[in-house]
């Protein structure tokens, strides 16, 4: 204990003198022999003593136990614990500051207290599960933007439609049931726009015989029948009659149907992926002329039901475009490869929320896993296909 006081004290006072030469300080700023006592008592002491007496052999080279092996570890011992005691009595006495000594574990419950308050005034500001989710959906299609290239422009599609799905479905549970209901009656509306521009499209390749009358009236089905189940979807009846006429139309229709199945396979995936085709440019291109009107108040459509519609048809015209062309597996390491990105956006997105506090650790390791169960999901599909 001498031996560190006097060591601490001699720096002390050489580093002292040199300060005061360079800038002048006066001679009561230089440090006191107290606090030179105080480094030399509260210091750790005692570890490098026990690791040199505990390197002694038990026994000497010859096999006869070391010689006062035992009294070099009383000595050891002995040091350590009377320093702990004098540095446990003496610096209580020299200390200016009389308060009681305070340990690690004062400080732990102050910590938890502190934490648990935090814990309330923040847990105000948290997200959701849903919003967060939402998040890093939206940042997955992003991305998946952002890696759409002209060779894997179907794979993108699919993918982002998949999250729009997943998407939609999770904003439509956040709203309320006024504002979902306003938003399902504006997609309603975009889908008959839609479905106008998909008619005209059908009836323009009819009359420039592109398709035949059998196709033509089997894609007019085919539109009718959607047109009847979303109408169906609002509570409405459709217009359409039970008379003879329209039970005869619908009677040339299934005998038009049963025509075409008798054709080669080749020519009716080659005029349904044309008309397909046709139809998905037709909706998009009334769409684009819909929301060019002066009368239309674009802003009153929810963004992500405009994106998804043409998200969905633009998927319909690379389906369509690339029936033949593509193979499957091709196709599917274009699709895992995209997907694989998109995780890795989510787990990017779940660190961004973490970090600007809009979520706890417990959400975090929550949307982790999902995307961790998502990985394993996409890691099986993978060796599925080799």
């Amino acid at each position: 204990l001498a031996i560190r006081v006097i060591w601490i004290y001699g720096y002390q006072f050489v580093s002292g003198l040199r300060t005061r030469k360079r800038h002048g300080e006066t001679k009561n700023q230089m440090h006191s022999f107290k606090a030179a006592l105080l480094a030399g008592l509260s210091g750790v002491r005692g570890a490098v003593t026990m690791a040199g007496v505990l390197s002694i052999p038990v026994v000497v080279s010859t096999g006869q136990p070391f010689p006062s092996r035992s009294l070099a570890l009383f000595v050891a011992a002995s040091v350590i614990i009377i320093s702990l005691v004098v540095a446990t009595i003496m610096l209580p006495l020299i200390s200016e500051n009389k308060a009681p000594l305070l340990t690690r574990a004062n400080f732990a419950g102050d910590d938890d207290l502190d934490a648990a308050a935090a814990d309330e005034d923040d847990g105000s500001h948290y997200i959701s599960d849903d919003e967060a989710q939402l998040y890093i959906m939206k940042l997955a299609v992003q991305r998946i933007e952002e890696e759409r290239r002209p060779n894997n422009q179907k794979e993108a599609y699919d993918l982002i439609l998949d999250y729009q799905f997943l998407i939609r479905r999770l904003e439509l549970k956040l709203q309320n049931k006024k504002e979902m209901d306003s938003i399902i009656a504006d997609e309603l509306a975009l889908r008959r726009v839609a479905l106008r521009g998909e008619r005209s499209a059908i009836q323009r390749l009819f009359d420039a015989k592109e398709i035949s009358r059998e196709t033509f009236l089997v894609a007019n089905e085919r539109l009718q029948r959607l047109e009847r189940r979303m109408i169906h979807s609002i509570g409405k009846r459709t217009r359409m009659g039970r008379g003879s006429i329209q039970q005869m139309v619908r009677l040339k229709n299934k005998v038009s149907l049963w025509r075409i199945q008798r054709k080669s396979k080749d020519d009716i995936t080659d005029e349904l992926a044309l008309v397909q085709r046709e139809q998905a440019k037709g909706a998009i291109k009334e769409l684009s002329s819909y929301f060019a009107r002066d009368d239309i108040d674009n802003n009153r459509f929810d963004s992500q039901s405009v994106y998804h519609l043409i998200i969905h048809y633009r998927n319909q015209i690379e389906l369509a475009k690339e029936h033949s062309k593509r193979q499957i597996k091709d196709h599917t390491m274009q699709y895992q490869h995209l997907r694989i990105k998109a995780l890795a956006a989510e787990r990017e997105g779940v660190q961004v929320l973490l970090e600007q506090g809009h979520i706890d650790w417990a959400m975090a390791a929550h949307l982790r896993q999902y995307i961790n169960y998502s990985e394993t999901v996409l890691i099986m599909d993978y060796q599925n296909a080799d």
